[in-house]
């Protein structure tokens, strides 16, 4: 009852980790690190590498932000800010039906489907995937030309971005642009930035397909 606030502050914290791991060894051993308590708090998860993904230099810096924030699920959804007192409600800004959270706009929303599915098409996929991580992952799978899977990457990032900007547009001006508007911007985005970055010369197919966008 005589310790200070600051020795109460730290016999608090001690039984609160024991308490969270549910041992008291990390107490009992010869060497402490900071570390090694951490982890043992926060438990095993799975790696996702996904900086390749981003940090790409076919994306223009904007769309790799936005795409960044996206990713770590720390763009300010409405479903975020409501319970804070901002907004009307948590409702998708393209949509409105579902809460908007990362998951469903990246690509759950209707909108970012039609965006998504219509972008694959134009590079010759035909494939669709309900999350950003999980369609990040099938491009590096089976993209087997390194050419191709940067552009791609950039691709996305570009739908990203134009998204959530679609979205912003819900919120602060009251429209959304067409599906095929945003497109069309992914696409000349896209098209210009790589056509600039073009250093080492690329295969004849590579050349191709490129020229075929």
């Amino acid at each position: 009852m005589a310790a200070s606030w600051a020795v109460k502050y730290i016999c608090r914290a001690k039984q609160a980790c024991t308490e969270f791991t549910g041992s008291s060894t990390w107490l009992t051993s010869a060497k402490y690190y900071i570390k090694d308590n951490y982890k043992l708090m926060r438990g095993s998860r799975d790696k996702i590498r996904w900086n390749m993904f981003v940090w790409n230099r076919f994306s223009m810096p904007k769309h790799r932000i936005i795409c960044w924030l996206a990713l770590q699920d720390r763009l300010k959804t409405k479903a975020r800010l409501f319970p804070l007192g901002i907004g009307v409600d948590n409702l998708c800004g393209l949509c409105g039906s579902h809460p908007e959270i990362g998951a469903h706009l990246f690509f759950e929303c209707k909108y970012s489907i039609d965006c998504c599915t219509a972008i694959m098409h134009w590079l010759g996929f035909r494939t669709y995937r309900s999350s950003l991580i999980s369609l990040f992952q099938w491009v590096r799978r089976y993209c087997t030309s390194g050419f191709k899977r940067k552009v791609t990457y950039a691709v996305i990032t570009g739908v990203v971005y134009f998204i959530w900007k679609a979205r912003n547009s819900s919120i602060w001006k009251g429209s959304v642009p067409t599906v095929k508007h945003t497109v069309q911007h992914i696409q000349f985005c896209v098209k210009n930035r790589v056509s600039k970055l073009i250093g080492k010369k690329i295969s004849t197919s590579e050349a191709h397909w490129f020229a075929s966008l």
